[in-house]
């Protein structure tokens, strides 16, 4: 029974982890274009002082060095719960191979993100970090490439913690319920 919810936890941390490392990737650029339209005083003169195109390329510059941080920062923290996941699951479900290769699975493709997708990300960012948007176009279209395949495994992960969730949760529920007797109150 504690396993379970010790799995529930690790589920929810992940799931939770990764909506809002996105959410705050988003908002980090979005907060660029913010201060661009409406800065503050002090920050207006900044501005002007660097020029518009200037200081927009830097304050991009900076919130994608925060996003890597703290993609890279997530990316470790998520293989530490997913391989607490596995070992909890392994232990939970005495080796059930489902879910057993719902979590390798799970684990896998966090490794994967980390250490082949993000690397590439992060090189090919930082080349055109400052460069004209007409510029570097054949980097860009790798790096967007890169992206959505980042992103199409952060479906995978969702769908696959998902699953993984509705077996331990639901459809091992069920079956205990049919294999033990049912108590009724009259």
């Amino acid at each position: 029974m504690h396993t379970r919810r010790i799995a529930g936890f690790l589920l929810g941390a992940l799931t939770i982890g990764c909506l809002i490392v996105d959410f705050a990737a988003a908002e980090n650029l979005r907060g660029v274009e913010r201060i661009m339209q409406s800065p503050a005083p002090e920050a207006s003169k900044m501005v002007q002082a660097l020029g518009y195109t200037q200081a927009r390329a830097l304050l991009r510059y900076a919130a994608n060095e925060a996003n890597r941080f703290d993609f890279e920062t997530w990316e470790w923290t998520e293989i530490v719960l997913g391989a607490g996941l596995l070992l909890v699951t392994l232990a939970g479900t005495r080796g059930n191979k489902f879910a057993t290769l719902v979590c390798v699975a799970i684990l896998c493709a966090i490794c994967f993100q980390r250490f082949f997708i993000r690397p590439e990300i992060v090189w090919l960012g930082r080349a055109f970090d400052f460069a004209p948007l007409d510029g570097a176009t054949a980097q860009r279209n790798r790096y967007w490439t890169m992206r959505q395949a980042y992103d199409a495994i952060e479906v995978l992960k969702l769908l696959l913690s998902a699953s993984l969730a509705g077996y331990l949760f639901i459809f091992r529920a069920k079956l205990r319920g049919k294999l033990q007797p049912q108590l009724t109150c009259f």
